[in-house]
């Protein structure tokens, strides 16, 4: 009986893993043939030899292995500070795109889908591209240039979706709002998303300009005015979870592994537990964790 094989598009040196990380130890323990494939995975050269990414290309072969992932590469495109001079603030990062990525995106579809005849994967997973960096953008937008018959699962990246209503607003944005997310308050989406903003340790950590707070508040009320449209992409929702001590001791290793990244992104443990599980009240879940996943409906 032939294995199931699963190709992971990851846009960092960690997204997969921030984000998949359950999904990954469920499948390896299926006995499923899985890699991971990451899309911006270098800085600029700035002297001969000198590779500023390598503690980083480090720390992602750790955290794979703790999961048990030893097939994975890398394309080898720059980060966009890296790449275009223009991304010189977060908020160009997540709100803007710079003509040249157009550039990016075809060659990037191209090598995915010489990939995808290569590996013959059953299933593709990418980014949904929540918190809209621009990375994860053009990741994302990887599934329009595969052939139709291609089976694509889209996975919330973490830690941006624990901003309260950026899923919803995200779905919005792509034309795929899902009838089953509108569920809350709608005079208080713009309210805690601000406060979303203020009290998440990302967001702390990258969007310290109130000039920059603002403009990714005007974009929240755009997209909140568009939810109301009717959806072009129909997704299905897929929740998975755990209640074993040991997957999320496996889990909090991998992701603590990215030691580069940790302080950003989560401080400590007790941080990472305390917005894991907040986020996973939003689910109406007990578990311990869980992730959600939104296959692509053809």
């Amino acid at each position: 009986m032939s294995k199931n094989r699963y190709l992971f598009l990851s846009p960092h040196l960690d997204d997969v893993v921030l984000s998949c990380a359950l999904r990954l130890i469920k499948e390896r323990r299926e006995g499923a043939d899985i890699q991971v494939t990451t899309i911006f995975s270098k800085a600029m050269t700035v002297l001969p030899g000198l590779d500023l990414y390598s503690g980083r290309h480090s720390e992602d072969k750790k955290a794979l292995s703790i999961l048990g992932i030893s097939n994975y590469k890398q394309l080898n495109f720059c980060d966009a500070p890296f790449r275009n001079l223009y991304y010189t603030s977060f908020s160009r990062i997540v709100l803007d795109r710079h003509a040249k990525d157009d550039f990016y995106e075809k060659e990037i579809a191209k090598q995915i889908n010489a990939l995808y005849l290569e590996y013959a994967p059953q299933t593709i997973f990418m980014p949904l591209a929540i918190g809209t960096h621009i990375d994860h953008r053009l990741t994302h937008r990887i599934w329009c240039s595969l052939p139709t018959a291609t089976n694509i699962i889209f996975y919330e990246d973490r830690p941006y979706v624990f901003l309260p209503h950026s899923l919803n607003l995200r779905l919005a944005e792509i034309s795929a709002m899902h009838p089953a997310l509108q569920t809350y308050g709608k005079n208080d989406v713009l309210k805690d998303f601000a406060e979303g903003l203020k009290k998440l340790t990302l967001y702390k950590s990258v969007l310290t300009r109130k000039k920059e707070r603002f403009r990714y508040l005007l974009w929240a009320g755009r997209n909140h005015k568009l939810e109301n449209k009717e959806p072009k992409l129909k997704l299905e929702p897929e929740l998975i979870t755990t209640n074993s001590a040991d997957d999320l001791s496996l889990i909090e290793k991998a992701i603590f592994a990215y030691k580069s990244q940790i302080n950003m992104l989560y401080k400590n443990i007790s941080i990472f537990e305390e917005e894991s599980a907040n986020y996973n009240h939003s689910l109406h879940t007990s578990s311990i964790y869980a992730e959600r996943y939104w296959k692509l409906v053809r």
